[in-house]
């Protein structure tokens, strides 16, 4: 099985990274068939030679690849196998942070595995995030409040997520109002 990862959004990218990791960890517990390969530093060899291995305990593996953009070599030598990691019950997750280049290689991830992008959002999918963020941490905080925090942060969700966990500690289980939102240093707006 082939997935694919990737978008500008890195922050909701990463995190759902990081569900599919808990994920596997909860159902096979040692975490021996778990491998993380950056392909900036290795070679398609280091690939298939943790793909050929085989799994301890009869565990399926999960293999997750980074960076495979700027590796053609890698790039080339998986296309020709392409049908076979498809078909595999092995899982295969390949990881880019940003847009991708559309080329052959990622043509044929999406024609044969199952792709998510993460996008950038728009200030109407912000705000429903920034509200399910809250939930997060069992805290509640008003439109007005919501509103003005979209707009000092902006869809920078790793600023935004750092804001939030500042206006829970300092808000404490109480409701967390519009004026709340600008005790904080946004210099980057001249507040």
């Amino acid at each position: 099985m082939i997935y694919l990862i990737f978008g500008e959004d890195t922050f909701r990218a990463i995190r759902k990274l990081k569900e599919i990791v808990e994920k596997y960890k909860k159902i096979h517990k040692s975490g021996l068939n778990l491998k993380i390969v950056d392909l900036k530093e290795k070679k398609f060899e280091d690939f298939k030679r943790e793909f050929d291995f085989v799994p301890m305990l009869s565990e399926k593996k999960l293999l997750i690849l980074k960076n495979v953009s700027d590796n053609q070599e890698f790039k080339e030598k998986f296309l020709q196998e392409v049908e076979k990691y498809a078909k595999s019950n092995e899982i295969i997750f390949f990881f880019e942070e940003g847009k991708i280049k559309t080329d052959s290689f990622f043509n044929a991830i999406k024609k044969l595995g199952r792709f998510e992008e993460f996008k950038l959002l728009d200030k109407a999918k912000l705000k429903i995030w920034v509200k399910e963020e809250f939930k997060r941490y069992n805290a509640k905080i008003e439109e007005k409040a919501v509103e003005k925090l979209v707009f000092l942060v902006g869809n920078d969700l790793w600023r935004m997520s750092e804001e939030i966990k500042k206006l829970v500690v300092l808000k404490k289980g109480k409701i967390i109002k519009k004026e709340d939102v600008v005790v904080f240093n946004f210099t980057k707006f001249g507040v």
